[in-house]
């Protein structure tokens, strides 16, 4: 039921539903990381979208401990949760812890096939312009963003939103 508030974008029914379907798995002692890591990062998505930052940073913290322990280090995932933490610490102006995570994001999908779902790399290289711009470095968030454009990423719709928000940032380096 968590999935369905969340698809109709009911993020505080989505919150109660995967709140219980948690503290079942959590009251069993349910060895299914993966399935308890999609529920937190869930947890994670519903706290961001209502702007409780800190609490989807707790969340999507709680989600990568445990695809650390089901998948290892170096899984999209795992890339995916760094990821996202980094987006929300530079959202909450952390910049250097925000620079480490979207970091090991980079390295860790620089280890891994391309998969069909997600670009992380032109997301990550996006949030590292939007980090300098954020520290004032105009001209290293020029280079990041024409590097994201320039890199060999995948066709398809996550291509599209990468490239679509590397102009849009472009521009907004041109308008300082």
């Amino acid at each position: 039921m968590g999935d369905v508030f969340f698809k109709q974008e009911n993020y505080q029914e989505a919150e109660e539903m995967l709140g219980k379907a948690l503290k079942i798995h959590l009251d069993s002692k349910s060895t299914d990381h993966a399935f308890i890591a999609k529920v937190y990062h869930l947890l994670g998505v519903a706290s961001q979208v209502q702007q409780k930052l800190a609490e989807a940073i707790k969340m999507f913290k709680k989600s990568l401990a445990l695809k650390l322990e089901a998948f290892g280090e170096v899984h999209h995932e795992v890339a995916s949760s760094y990821l996202e933490i980094g987006g929300l610490l530079q959202e909450k102006k952390r910049l250097e812890e925000a620079e480490v995570m979207i970091q090991k994001a980079l390295e860790i999908e620089s280890h891994l096939e391309r998969g069909p779902q997600v670009d992380l790399k032109g997301r990550a290289l996006n949030y590292f312009g939007a980090l300098e711009m954020d520290r004032g470095n105009c001209d290293k968030a020029m280079e990041m963003y024409q590097k994201m454009l320039e890199s060999p990423l995948q066709d398809g719709g996550e291509r599209l939103l990468c490239t679509a928000t590397a102009y849009y940032h472009i521009s907004m380096v041109h308008l300082r």
